[in-house]
């Protein structure tokens, strides 16, 4: 084998590897339909909240907390989207509060809450 054809195909392999590997392992842990789970901390909940109903048309539910370092009196908003809007809603809502804090799950239903039946991007 030349060493072109060894370099294609360890670029290959690490190709599958980063990429298609853990979509795979993702797709059989979780099943086709794996919902994610938004929760998001932030002094700006109106921005921030206007901005994921309306790109995302979903519902959402907040309530208020205060952090126990900071003692600083904030919102916590929470929403189900699904797994492919992740990122688009992560950039939008660092776009918004830059220093929010973001937290990611994963549920395995979920019901109500969807105002849409086509995906949002």
């Amino acid at each position: 084998m030349t060493k072109k054809k060894r370099d294609f195909s360890s670029m290959r392999r690490r190709i599958a590897t980063t990429t298609w590997l853990p979509r795979l392992r993702d797709f059989a842990l979780e099943g086709p339909s794996a919902v994610r789970t938004v929760t998001v901390v932030t002094r700006h909940p109106g921005e921030v909240g206007d901005a994921i109903v309306h790109r995302f048309h979903r519902g959402m539910t907040t309530w208020q907390a205060r952090g126990i370092y900071s003692g600083q009196e904030k919102s916590v908003l929470f929403c189900a989207i699904g797994r492919s809007e992740v990122e688009v809603l992560r950039q939008l809502v660092l776009e918004v509060d830059p220093s929010v804090f973001l937290v990611v799950g994963q549920a395995h239903q979920a019901r109500c809450g969807v105002l849409r039946d086509r995906p949002a991007h």
